[in-house]
């Protein structure tokens, strides 16, 4: 079911989006409650959306090539989850795991991916926030590991 707009406008990914964009992508979100300790992707699962947190913290659970851990990164409101979706071979290379009480927007990749293809503007804007998201998070493992 879609969202609000007006949930979308807040948001840094979508900061440069128009009224009418907004609209667009709010169509193809859907929101989803969730609670402590929730895991709501896995590492190597396929990658079928991805998510935006309005409410609450998520961690990121990175591993060394097994089930042991190798760290966690946590992370907040107005944060993208599970990028590697919209990537081959789309598939999630982290663990995401509700941390507090919280809202996630879900959005479909391959509605999503449509839409980039009938508006370039808007996927210019997007994928341009999805890659700062990107090679924040590598900098960030880097720091971590």
């Amino acid at each position: 079911m879609a969202v609000n707009a007006a949930l979308l406008r807040g948001l840094s990914l979508f900061r440069e989006l128009n009224e009418d964009q907004l609209e667009k992508v709010a169509s193809l979100c859907s929101e989803i409650p969730v609670f402590p300790g929730q895991t709501f992707f896995r590492e190597h699962e396929p990658g079928k959306a991805i998510f935006v947190l309005p409410r609450g913290e998520v961690e990121i659970l990175y591993t060394a090539g097994g089930d042991a851990m190798a760290c966690r990164e946590w992370i907040g409101v107005g944060e993208v989850l599970g990028v590697r979706a919209l990537i081959p071979p789309y598939r999630y290379l982290t663990t995401a795991r509700s941390i507090t009480e919280g809202t996630l927007l879900s959005i479909d990749t391959i509605k999503l991916g449509e839409l980039f293809q009938r508006d370039g503007q808007l996927a210019k804007s997007i994928l341009a926030r999805l890659i700062s998201v990107i090679l924040s998070r590598i900098g960030t493992l880097r720091a971590l590991l």
